[in-house]
């Protein structure tokens, strides 16, 4: 059996998940996207867990989309389901925090960069650490031809120049603006990252857990009608650009290390 690549352990209260695949800088695979859902319905259901901690081993939080693992978009035998950046129901599959209605608060603490299903994870949680420096925030992946995932979670949190250009460039968003624009709540050498998301969450825990609970919920609530036409709009343009000649070029290129050739179909 393969080890595993996300981590689950209960302390004081306190959920914590670790994105544990440094060798490929956290990158989702299939093996990554099931195990971290199976960790947040275990985070749903765990009485002894109040707040849930996301974080990832080595040098970065998550670089996202693995797109050389065998079971990446190019393969035939990969599931669509299990691929959610890609959409086909991913959104369904479990690794978007907020989307799954876990009922209870959670903080993204960014040990390194967070990029395209990694961003989507820390904007998706409530709360967000970041480390100095290397705690980018981006969606690269319009260089490889597809669809960012999730997008309206950077337009909604974001100031639309900024969202924009992170969406149009692929150039992530350094810690300090993030911090700078509310993005995130705090900056922090790397050495205070665990001790600061930790003493965020054990704050959340002192209060009273149904005030906490009806917060998160009110906050959570469905989106209105505009904004449900407009996740309808999203999937249908994903739905087209991640089908296209270009997303296959652009993944096969990345593979190759070569500059790709786009042809706009």
């Amino acid at each position: 059996m393969a080890d595993e690549v996300v981590l689950y352990e209960v302390r004081e209260g306190v959920a914590y998940i670790t994105l544990n695949r440094p060798e490929r800088l956290n990158a989702f695979d299939q093996q990554m996207t099931v195990e971290l859902s199976r960790c947040w319905q275990r985070f749903k259901l765990d009485d002894d867990a109040q707040v849930a901690i996301i974080t990832g081993t080595g040098r970065a939080f998550s670089a996202g989309a693995d797109l050389r693992s065998d079971g990446g978009p190019e393969s035939s035998e990969r599931d669509p389901l299990l691929y959610p950046w890609l959409g086909g129901g991913g959104a369904n599959m479990g690794v978007w925090p907020r989307e799954l209605k876990l009922g209870k608060p959670t903080i993204a603490a960014l040990n390194g960069t967070a990029l395209g299903v990694g961003g989507v994870i820390a904007l998706q949680c409530d709360l967000r650490v970041c480390v100095e420096q290397t705690g980018n925030i981006g969606y690269p992946l319009v260089r490889a031809g597809l669809m960012p995932p999730r997008l309206q979670d950077l337009w909604l949190l974001a100031p639309p120049a900024m969202a924009l250009r992170a969406l149009m460039t692929g150039e992530p968003i350094s810690p300090e603006d993030a911090y700078r624009v509310g993005l995130v709540n705090e900056v922090v050498p790397a050495d205070k990252l665990m001790e600061t998301a930790t003493e965020l969450a054990q704050q959340i825990r002192r209060n009273a857990p149904l005030a906490v609970r009806s917060v998160k919920e009110m906050w959570d609530a469905d989106p209105s009608y505009q904004d449900a036409i407009l996740v309808r709009l999203y999937q249908t343009m994903q739905s087209v650009v991640n089908a296209s000649h270009d997303r296959a070029e652009g993944v096969q290129a990345f593979r190759e290390r070569r500059a790709p050739q786009w042809t706009g179909d």
